[in-house]
């Protein structure tokens, strides 16, 4: 299942799910006849009693042993395995050699590290499917112009469908929220980091509605240069870059149940990709007047309090999207 602009994703937020429920079929008492008894005779009550005790028996084994079923004293509905991976993806128009790249505003970029300080990930479920009814072609009130994945609200923000969902869902009875608190850091890379728990997180009956990732701050470091004809608005060398970005979150819409006849595990992927794209209205050289330096070299060094920060905080939520994936095992 997956994610959607402002930032990101499209009306099911890309989310890519494989559901295979497990079904279980249970067949009913045999309708016994008097002409099917021995030698014609009725049975006597207390055969009829022994009859009926064993029937009951065998149909509550075949219910406990139902594939998917949490039927087991204390068993929960569903175990949530989360699953994180974090990229900055760059265009191809937009790659150079040596791990460059270019943005809009001719500067030349390459990144040294970038990590999310991961405050939590959190699962929110609705009671029923009748909760999930947000339409983008009939928005709630506060909203218009839903298209691309976002709709305009009456306030001017562009706010994510999963957003909406979840707005909807916060005002409606009875949804769940099952969230884990996270505590560390997760940096750039190719494949999926480690478990974001130590096990599995219990799932409560219901609906699988969004998948909220916040975190604490962004930390970004790298070198820019200058890629205009003219080439000389940054020193030759480049200039070193800090920028820390304040807190924030990102939302995707999910789809599936968590329940009786459904797999026991439910384990989810998600990708927190921000394009470059993000840096494209940064002027570098603007920021780099007056840069104190360090160890010879001028750096620029962004707060998350400071307007540059906060634009880029803006435009990095603007740009990025949360894709999750899902996979059900009994």
């Amino acid at each position: 299942m997956a994610s959607s602009p402002h930032h990101r994703p499209e009306p099911k937020i890309a989310n890519s799910m494989r559901v295979s429920p497990a079904s279980a079929s249970l067949a009913g008492p045999a309708a016994w006849r008097a002409s099917a008894q021995p030698q014609g005779r009725l049975l006597q009550p207390g055969a009829r009693s022994r009859v009926a005790v064993l029937l009951i028996c065998a149909g509550l084994a075949a219910l406990l042993t139902c594939s998917g079923c949490a039927w087991d004293a204390g068993q929960p509905w569903g175990l949530w395995h989360p699953a994180l991976r974090l990229r900055a993806s760059v265009a191809k128009d937009r790659q150079l050699p040596g791990g460059r790249f270019r943005t809009a505003s001719e500067y030349l970029w390459q990144i040294e590290t970038l990590q999310v300080e991961l405050a939590a990930t959190q699962l929110q479920l609705a009671s029923d499917a009748a909760q999930l009814s947000f339409d983008p072609a009939k928005p709630p009130a506060g909203y218009s112009l839903c298209h691309g994945g976002h709709c305009h609200a009456a306030d001017g923000r562009l706010v994510d469908y999963a957003d909406i969902q979840a707005e909807l869902l916060g005002d409606a009875a009875g949804p769940a929220l099952v969230t884990l608190p996270l505590e560390f850091t997760a940096a750039m890379a190719a494949e999926y980091g480690p478990p974001l728990a130590a096990g599995p997180l219990e799932l409560p009956l219901g609906e699988l509605a969004t998948l909220r990732l916040a975190w604490r701050a962004v930390h970004l470091r790298a070198r820019v240069w200058d890629g205009s004809p003219s080439g000389n608005r940054l020193p030759t060398k480049g200039i070193i870059m800090t920028v820390t970005l304040p807190a924030a979150s990102i939302a995707a819409q999910l789809a599936g149940s968590v329940g009786p006849h459904q797999p026991l595990h439910l384990s989810t992927r998600a990708d927190l990709d921000v394009p470059v794209t993000f840096l494209d209205g940064l002027d570098v050289a603007a920021l780099a007047s007056g840069a104190p330096t360090a160890s010879g070299e001028p750096q620029i060094q962004l707060t998350a309090d400071s307007p540059a920060a906060l634009a880029l905080g803006g435009s990095w939520l603007h740009h990025g999207t949360l894709t999750v994936s899902v996979a059900r095992e009994d």
